[in-house]
């Protein structure tokens, strides 16, 4: 079969998967959307897409308060698709199914280019069965989107690297800064990334470094281009040139409260509320009130009140966002999927338990029958991903450019560390494309080995049939 051929295959795979989902959770029904869609972050970003159709505001409602915990592309995908189809949040769905598989083809395409089709094959395959990009897929979350311009800005980084002349170098490498920009838009934990690309441009041309320096001085001043408009936003609104204030929120509710949880004992709830008191408390005591200061303001306390923390229990802290971004790639998300196929599954909250023996246990008591089908039926994905991946790190660098494996490598372990102590399933999605080269070149290693092992024991068979022959001949 071609290649061609073999690619259209795994795009329709791709998007059926995704399709199917889709029409099982149903969610153009108003049930579904009211009950099982439109909450918590997805009824955040529904709001803020009406508004700016309603105003032109970026806030939660026509006379409320700017936002500046959410960056600004996401709400806008979603409301131009209100603005052509109607206020129906599955209009959008759809949209990001189309995006998903298309960026399901460009990763494909970038790794065709880097580490032959095989790679690029097996890795897109892979991609197009994963069972958390299927399911996010179907939820007005911002992570599909997020997951397309990493992708784009990685092909682009790709095609730029390996251009055959230094014009569409530039032009590619400067195009790579346009879209992580805009992936940066879409959820600020891309900002940091620039640094890799940045790092990468310049290593990657170190035999002519002046050159090197100015295509990495193009994308890096394209990259803050595509940020300046909201930074100026929010500049004049704020009176802060900074993107958002998730930082410091995550830092805070995100990292500092399961470490808290397990000193205090307490709910996830109850110590974001106690938190929360105690930056006020801090506020108080400078002669301020959260209402008199800037989302920004209020930020920088929560930053003080997080750092605080992490200070004082060092060694807690990491301990507890190392064991986040175990139960981060463990996490099955079987309350994700239950909750969107309305499924009787139990919740678990995974901060809650230190220990992964007690973890697993809990889980088995929990989940009940759903869950545990439907753990079944991803676990072993899981289990295969990340075993050719861990194979792939060791037999990777002696087949492949070490350039662009040190370019994945390096984006996989930054999306990781970004994961945090949260311990979502959905926080590892950026990270996904970027591991699976690993997990195609460890399993084709693997499967490569396996033929040899074959081919060499039919080899000595046929060998000792022949020597059998030759000893009956001399008997004879």
């Amino acid at each position: 079969m071609s290649f061609e051929a073999k690619t259209a295959i795994i795009l329709l795979v791709c998007l059926a998967l995704r399709l199917l989902f889709f029409a099982l959770v149903q969610p153009w029904t108003p049930l579904v959307e009211e009950q099982i869609l439109l909450q918590r972050d997805a009824l955040g970003y529904h709001q803020l897409a009406s508004t700016l159709l309603d105003s032109g505001r970026f806030a939660y409602t026509p006379t409320g308060e700017p936002e500046a915990l959410r960056t600004p592309l996401y709400p806008m995908f979603v409301a131009g698709t209100y603005a052509v189809f109607g206020r129906e949040p599955w209009v959008a769905l759809l949209f990001q199914i189309v995006l998903d598989a298309l960026a399901c083809f460009l990763l494909l395409k970038a790794l065709a280019r880097l580490f032959g089709d095989r790679v690029a094959i097996l890795a897109s395959l892979f991609y197009a069965l994963d069972p958390f990009l299927i399911l996010y897929c179907s939820t007005l979350l911002s992570d599909t989107l997020f997951v397309f311009f990493v992708v784009a800005a990685f092909l682009a980084l790709s095609g730029a690297a390996t251009a055959e002349s230094p014009r569409k170098s530039a032009m590619g490498y400067g195009a790579s800064g346009l879209l992580l920009g805009l992936a940066t838009l879409v959820r600020p934990i891309a900002e940091f990334a620039a640094a890799i690309f940045v790092a990468f441009i310049i290593f990657k041309h170190w035999r002519h470094l002046k050159r090197g320096v100015a295509y990495a001085a193009v994308a890096l001043a394209v990259f803050a281009l595509t940020l300046a408009p909201w930074l100026v936003r929010n500049g004049s609104v704020f009176g802060a040139y900074s993107l958002s204030t998730s930082g410091p929120y995550n830092l805070l509710i995100l990292n500092v409260v399961p470490m808290e949880m397990t000193e205090r004992g307490q709910s996830a709830g109850e110590v974001r509320a106690a938190l929360m008191a105690e930056a006020g408390e801090m506020m108080a005591r400078d002669g301020l009130q959260p209402g008199d200061l800037t989302p920004f303001e209020q930020a920088g306390y929560w930053q003080k009140l997080a750092l605080r923390y992490v200070r004082a229990k060092p060694l807690q802290f990491g301990q507890t966002y190392l064991l986040g971004i175990l139960h981060t790639f463990a996490n099955l998300d079987t309350s994700g999927y239950a909750q969107m196929l309305r499924l009787p599954v139990g919740r678990l909250d995974i901060k809650a338990y230190t220990n992964l023996l007690d973890l697993a246990k809990a889980f088995l008591q929990q989940k009940g029958a759903a869950g545990l089908l439907i753990a079944v039926l991803i676990a072993p994905y899981l289990l295969s991903t990340y075993l050719g991946a861990a194979v792939g790190l060791f037999a990777a660098w002696k087949r492949h450019d070490r350039w662009f494996l040190t370019l994945c490598l390096l984006i996989t372990l930054y999306f990781v560390a970004a994961t945090g102590a949260g311990g979502l399933a959905r926080f590892k999605l950026p990270a996904i494309p970027f591991y699976l080269p690993f997990t195609a070149i460890g399993l084709l290693w693997l499967r490569d080995r396996a033929e040899l092992s074959h081919h060499r024991g039919h080899r000595e068979h046929r060998g000792s049939n022949i020597n059998h022959q030759d000893t009956k001949t001399q008997s004879i």
